[in-house]
């Protein structure tokens, strides 16, 4: 199963690009989704990070990646939009202001949970 996760920044969701590729146990799982180009545009832009995770250790680990590049210092308000499905059928936010970062993983959890049972 892939979830795919964005940034309401672009910046910001190549930061948390390279922090996940950072992990060498997470690297072989995450790639840029490319949103298709829209009429005129010359190609593709990433609009999403998708990570496959297929057990929950994976799931674990990305948790934990996600929750240590939340807590990190940044001077921006970051709401981090995690979906899974081919459409996108489950989503959800993090809001890092709202939602702390112990929460993370639980909600990572549901997410996959809902997947599983669908």
């Amino acid at each position: 199963m892939d979830i795919a996760v964005s940034v309401n920044d672009a910046l910001l969701q190549e930061s948390l690009l390279d922090w996940l590729r950072g992990d060498p146990e997470l690297r072989p799982a995450v790639k840029k989704r490319h949103a298709a180009p829209k009429p005129g545009e010359l190609g593709t832009i990433a609009d999403a990070i998708l990570i496959s995770v297929g057990s929950g250790g994976a799931l674990t680990m990305l948790a934990s990646a996600l929750k240590a590049w939340v807590q990190q210092p940044r001077g921006k308000h970051v709401v981090l939009r995690l979906s899974r499905g081919e459409n996108g059928e489950k989503t959800t936010e993090i809001d890092a202001d709202r939602v702390g970062s112990d929460d993370i993983e639980a909600i990572l959890d549901r997410l996959f949970r809902e997947g599983e049972s669908a």
